[in-house]
């Protein structure tokens, strides 16, 4: 996005420090990594206020962001080595993912070579926060399955 333009990203860092910062910064997260904000977990909102305003980690998190992002969108994708796994694979989507649509991980899902894809219908970029329980059974379902497999 935007942030990861020249300037703006180091605006965005400094505006976490002007007072309502960390609150407006959690609800813009909120925003984008949940399917159902009005859901998120009252943790979730605690370790944001707590850790996820620290210079450190703001920094970490626009320089993460700028390797794999411009004004455009993603522009790198890491599905080139997907195709090396040996070993039997679960990827979970949640289909409201924002931040990485579904269709790369459909796109991810076929490069492996035993590869389930679990799609998650009502989360978003981070079904392990937002629905834990949906995220619960197919695990255990393909940990069964795949038992002595490896």
């Amino acid at each position: 996005g935007l942030e990861t333009m020249p300037v703006l990203g180091e605006a965005a860092v400094g505006a976490v420090f002007l007072p309502g910062g960390p609150q407006l910064r959690a609800a813009v997260r909120a925003q984008n990594l949940f399917a159902q904000p009005l859901r998120v977990p009252p943790q979730w909102w605690i370790d944001q206020l707590r850790f996820g305003g620290g210079r450190p980690m703001l920094t970490a998190s626009l320089a993460c962001k700028r390797a794999i992002l411009d004004g455009a969108g993603q522009h790198h994708l890491v599905l080139d080595r997907l195709a090396e796994l040996t070993v039997p694979t679960l990827v979970m989507w949640g289909a409201l993912d924002k931040v990485v649509p579904l269709v790369q991980g459909h796109r991810a899902a076929k490069l492996i070579p035993d590869c389930r894809l679990e799609v998650l219908p009502v989360s978003g970029h981070v079904p392990h926060v937002e629905t834990p329980d949906a995220v619960l059974v197919p695990l255990l379902r393909f940990l069964t399955d795949t038992q002595g497999r490896t």
